[in-house]
């Protein structure tokens, strides 16, 4: 790469959220909890290491990667990486320093894409510790690190693009512009949480009609402000609708319970294993829970301790503080401001789907935190902090969400008037 090419990359505009923070805690959750991804080139660099000690040989690093082509993985030992000591830290980063480490290695818990405009995007995923508890260094620190992750994938990584919808295809910067209108609607000062949701919801249906798809097409500057004045024109009636849900009947309470377990599928491979009597299983398992015979503890593994095991009652009982709320609406805005909701780094959803499905994620995190038990309600202030750890863990990664079945129940239960049901735990909390 050129020195003007370099400097064109460090001049780039770089969006996220600066609400977000992280300090590695060296707890080593990352090591044990995702495999590591490695090309040739990586892994070729560490076999050459020559470490003061390793009990194997070098040639049982590595594992070729089932669903990839050049593509290896680090081997793992009863669930840890094999690099991974007993003191929790990384022998490659202790004898070789960072630069020794893989890519992935490097850049987790952050995600930073290139896209078609030039600009780079970044979030930090909410499944590290340091990141679900908000510890550490804000984000706006870390910018150098980010432009640095930017420049080294730019050349081996095509770049992000995504539509507005399957028909609208406005270029990225406008499609900044339109997210900015939903930003600004979770950043109003006084309106109640549940209501921003509701105004969400009800911006997305508004441009869904025909006769107002003319105003993503089109686009006029004005578009932001236009949007929050709509929204202030809503507010009466929106508030109606909280003050009168409609009722869930049995079939979209079996299909929240659905939605809700696609949150809850971090750690089922530890439960029921990777073959198909675990899978046959696990599909027993996920019906009897929609149909409200089976518990969420069934689903999960070891990802977490459950006390309530049905999500409708968790969100019927479930009232949360001004605290929680004001930790879901930064964890709404990580995704807006960094565009990661839509496209490659969210399942290619388009901005539509991409912003129905981050709307859903929110009465999911909210009976996800009510099902948190009372034992991890003491190791956990917050337990939304628990809850977003495994609501962001499937957020972007999941296949279970890019199902065109998925995508039509969240698109249902967008509809405001349906919306309304599942905020009970939000209402007058601003």
């Amino acid at each position: 790469m050129t020195k003007r090419q370099k400097g064109h990359l460090a001049s780039r505009p770089v969006f996220f959220s600066p609400g977000q923070c992280f300090s590695c805690m060296n707890c080593g959750k990352c090591c044990k909890l995702w495999d590591v991804p490695l090309s040739s080139r990586e892994k070729d660099s560490i076999s050459k290491l020559a470490f003061s000690s390793f009990q194997i040989g070098k040639g049982d690093f590595f594992l070729n990667d089932p669903k990839r082509r050049n593509v290896f993985l680090l081997k793992k030992i009863g669930g840890r990486c094999i690099f991974l000591g007993e003191d929790e830290l990384c022998m490659i980063h202790k004898e070789f320093g960072e630069s020794a480490k893989p890519l992935a290695c490097r850049a987790y818990p952050f995600d930073v894409f290139n896209w078609v405009d030039g600009s780079v995007s970044a979030s930090l995923r909410h499944d590290c510790p340091s990141v679900a508890n908000e510890s550490g260094k804000p984000m706006a620190s870390h910018e150098p690190f980010i432009r640095k992750l930017a420049d080294e994938t730019a050349e081996s990584t095509f770049r992000m693009n995504a539509p507005y919808s399957r028909a609208i295809r406005p270029p990225i910067a406008k499609l900044r512009t339109i997210a900015s209108a939903y930003s600004k609607i979770f950043s109003h000062s006084t309106a109640p949480f549940s209501l921003k949701i509701l105004g969400a919801a009800s911006l997305l249906e508004f441009h869904s009609r025909k006769e107002n798809s003319h105003d993503i097409e089109e686009f006029e500057e004005s578009f932001v402000g236009d949007a929050s004045a709509l929204f202030e024109r809503s507010l009466a009636e929106l508030e109606r609708s909280m003050k009168n849900p409609c009722q869930l009947d049995l079939r979209r309470k079996i299909l929240f319970r659905y939605i809700v377990n696609g949150f809850l599928r971090s750690d089922e491979a530890s439960k029921y294993g990777t073959g198909l009597i675990g899978r046959c299983r696990r599909t027993i398992s996920l019906l009897k829970f929609c149909l409200g015979s089976g518990g969420a503890s069934e689903l999960i593994g070891a990802a977490g301790k459950i006390e309530e095991e049905d999500p409708v009652l968790a969100l019927n009982c479930e009232i949360l503080g001004k605290n929680e709320t004001e930790r879901l609406q930064r964890f709404v805005q990580t995704k807006i401001q960094s565009l990661h909701f839509c496209g490659f780094p969210s399942l290619e959803h388009s901005f539509e789907e991409g912003m129905m499905h981050l709307l859903m994620s929110l009465p999911a995190a909210s009976a996800i935190s009510a099902m948190i038990s009372c034992e991890d309600r003491k190791e956990n202030a917050f337990p939304i902090n628990r809850a977003l750890m495994l609501t962001d863990h499937t957020f972007s990664r999941s296949p279970f969400f890019a199902l065109g079945w998925t995508k039509r129940i969240e698109k249902e239960f967008c509809r405001p008037p349906l919306l309304s049901s599942l905020l009970g735990p939000f209402v007058n909390i601003h």
